[in-house]
Order: C-alpha cells, then sequence, then structure tokens
C-alpha cells in the first residue's frame, strides 16, 4: 500500500497545501447561499466519538463499472471484492460553538507498514458560509479541505476535487444518537478518474 496515500486518507479524512487550496477555490463553482436553512445542521456530530475507520482497496485494482458513483451504500461495499488495506482505531470530539460552526479534535491510532504504533493528532472545523459547506482539518504535515452538501436531515455528503497529485474523494457522513458512519471512495496519485474508483472506506463510531 502506497505510504502517500496512507497519509493522504489519514488527513481526511473519513487533506491543503497552498497549492491544494488553490486548485480547491478554482474547482469549486462561485455560489452564494442562504446560510439560515443551514443553522445547527452539524449539531448531530456535537460529543465524544470512538470506532473504527477502514480503507479498502479493490483485488482487481480499477475496473469497469460506476465512475465516480453518487448513490453508495455499504451494501455497495459488501458487494465487491475488496481487501482491507488499512484499519484505524478513531477518537473524535465534536463541539458547535455556534449553529454553523463546529470544532472537532481527532486522534488516529493505527500500525504503519512497517507494523509499527502511529499516533496522530489533529484539529478542524465545520462551518457554513455564503459560498457553501466547509470541512477543514489541519494535520501535522497538511491540511485537507472538503466541499459539503446536505442529503437529508443527518447525512452529509463531503468531497474534493485536486489534479495535482490527483486526490479526489467523495463520501457520505450520517450521524443517530447513537452511531456515526463513513462511507465513501477516493482517487490518489496515477489513478484514472475516467474509471471505477479502486480505494473504498467505511467507518463506524459509537457514541460515548
Amino acid at each position: 500500500m502506497r505510504l502517500f496515500f496512507i497519509s493522504s486518507l489519514l488527513t481526511f479524512l473519513l487533506s491543503c497545501q497552498p497549492s491544494e487550496a488553490q486548485q480547491q477555490t478554482e474547482n469549486t463553482p462561485s455560489t452564494t447561499i442562504d446560510t439560515t436553512q443551514f443553522a445547527h445542521v452539524f449539531q448531530p456530530w456535537d460529543g465524544h466519538w470512538k470506532g473504527q475507520f477502514m480503507v479498502y482497496g479493490h483485488e482487481e485494482g480499477q475496473v469497469e463499472g460506476p465512475v465516480q458513483p453518487r448513490e453508495i451504500s455499504k451494501a455497495t461495499l459488501d458487494q465487491m471484492p475488496l481487501r482491507e488495506n488499512l484499519r484505524i482505531d478513531v477518537e473524535q470530539h465534536y463541539v458547535s460553538t455556534s449553529p454553523y460552526y463546529q470544532t472537532v479534535a481527532i486522534t488516529d491510532t493505527y500500525r504503519d507498514s512497517n507494523d509499527s504504533l502511529r499516533i496522530v493528532e489533529s484539529s478542524g472545523y465545520n462551518q457554513v458560509t455564503p459560498e457553501g459547506m466547509i470541512c477543514v482539518v489541519n494535520k501535522p504535515d497538511e491540511q485537507v479541505r472538503h466541499q459539503g452538501s446536505v442529503l437529508q436531515p443527518g447525512t452529509i455528503t463531503w468531497e474534493r476535487h485536486l489534479s495535482h497529485p490527483v486526490k479526489v474523494e467523495y463520501f457520505y457522513e450520517t450521524a443517530t444518537d447513537s452511531f456515526y458512519t463513513i462511507i465513501g471512495w477516493g482517487y490518489y496519485g496515477s489513478d484514472d478518474t475516467t474509471q471505477a474508483p479502486q480505494t473504498w472506506f467505511f467507518g463506524q463510531y459509537a457514541k460515548q
């Protein structure tokens, strides 16, 4: 498994240097929204969560199939020949400080390709702005930025589209009273974004 790929996913995700921030701006439509309609949109995530985040690779690499699919579920993953490439123990603390702004502290614990234990601490925020919803996570070595939209109450979709190098991601986050789940896919490095994604991920966290 590629080390840069592990780093990219850990900066979630479940990542922007100045050049990446510029790309994100260039790839994001210039629109203005009524922020009041999204008041308290992040509130279902408030609290302390613990769980695991798994990264999977398609056994056959990139294959013909849905390209950058928007309709995905756990059943989608269960139907594909996937291998587990990485498992991360995750602890997150979300706190809404206003109806439009939420902070998060994240601790990721995992074993790297040398079987050494790694602990990565990061912080970030979710925010509703006139240009839309954003999620920003500050990792020790980079900053990750995703654009969001509400799929339904309690479910937000997040995505990013960077081209140099390729980092294209799309995932759902769903929060209930007891559980918080993430499911999605990504293209990285030399992946062909005109083929089906070969990288998939799934996370499930319990409310503490």
